[in-house]
């Protein structure tokens, strides 16, 4: 709600959040928190990542396509990327009509998960405002 209240017409390219090892709370968000057009970073200056976050804000930081890192430099390599990087894997989503192109690569089950997770959230960042139920996405 403060950053909206603040935000006004201005659009911005990514959005950086400061923040300590704050507590997670349980319950409810006592404010709604609207998932915005830029991918929103939580930046956990201390290196203390708490255990979790609210509903409202694990959907907005997904939803954004943006993520939690320890250090600005961090947020910075990961937000400048074309590609998602986890853990020194490069997360990429291609049109299908492109995938013609890596037909002689082998698929590796142990990766389904991720990837389907990936693709997930690929497409709740391409349709942001446009999902109205999760059967969408199994379409």
């Amino acid at each position: 709600a403060q950053f909206t209240a603040l935000q006004g017409d201005a659009a911005y390219d990514a959005i950086f959040v400061l923040t300590d090892g704050t507590g997670y709370k349980t319950g409810a968000s006592a404010t709604a928190v609207a998932i915005p057009d830029a991918p929103i970073w939580m930046i956990h200056l201390d290196g203390r990542f708490p255990i979790g976050y609210d509903d409202d804000t694990l959907a907005a930081i997904q939803g954004s396509g943006g993520g939690t890192v320890g250090s600005i430099a961090e947020a910075r390599i990961r937000w400048l990327a074309a590609a998602d990087i986890v853990d020194k894997y490069t997360w990429t989503v291609i049109p299908s009509t492109d995938t013609a192109a890596f037909s002689d690569l082998t698929s590796d089950a142990t990766f389904a998960s991720l990837a389907a997770r990936h693709l997930i959230l690929a497409e709740m960042v391409a349709q942001r405002g446009q999902l109205n139920d999760l059967d969408t996405l199994d379409a």
